[in-house]
């Protein structure tokens, strides 16, 4: 006759089980919300353009950074750690410990410290941006 509830559930309840192991394995239920290199890299990002530093989506994450390097100040170097990680982990599937996920937090902490404090740092290397992206528009005859 007619396969029963029993049936499906015999074939049902242990393809459920590896999906939910699975998940379970990568981390993605039961942590609530990990620690993300990505994330961390978008809050530095977001503190960056806070300050009126702004990526733009055409430049790769080492473009960026040579823009950050050219106009130092107290912040490439964190931003260069932050940004080696991130590609470290996005590009070539590295996995960051827990102790390297905390490492990055605590030089986020560190920019938003030299954020407020630079303020003139930032200033200037939002000028230089522009004057960049302005560099980059094709001019008009007149």
């Amino acid at each position: 006759g007619e396969p029963g509830i029993g049936y499906l559930a015999w074939i049902i309840l242990p393809i459920l089980a590896v999906i939910i192991g699975f998940l379970l394995i990568r981390g993605r239920i039961g942590q609530g919300e990990p620690a993300s290199i990505s994330r961390q890299y978008r809050a530095m990002l977001e503190l960056l353009s806070k300050a009126g530093v702004v990526r733009p989506h055409a430049l790769t994450p080492h473009e960026f950074l040579l823009l950050v390097e050219e106009r130092s100040g107290n912040i490439y170097g964190q931003v260069r750690e932050i940004t080696e990680k991130f590609v470290e982990a996005t590009y070539a599937g590295r996995s960051l410990t827990p102790v390297e996920l905390e490492g990055v937090d605590s030089l986020l902490d560190e920019i938003k410290e030299l954020v407020v404090k630079k303020g003139s740092f930032l200033g200037s290397l939002r000028i230089f941006v522009g004057s960049f992206l302005r560099d980059l528009m094709p001019r008009r005859l007149t």
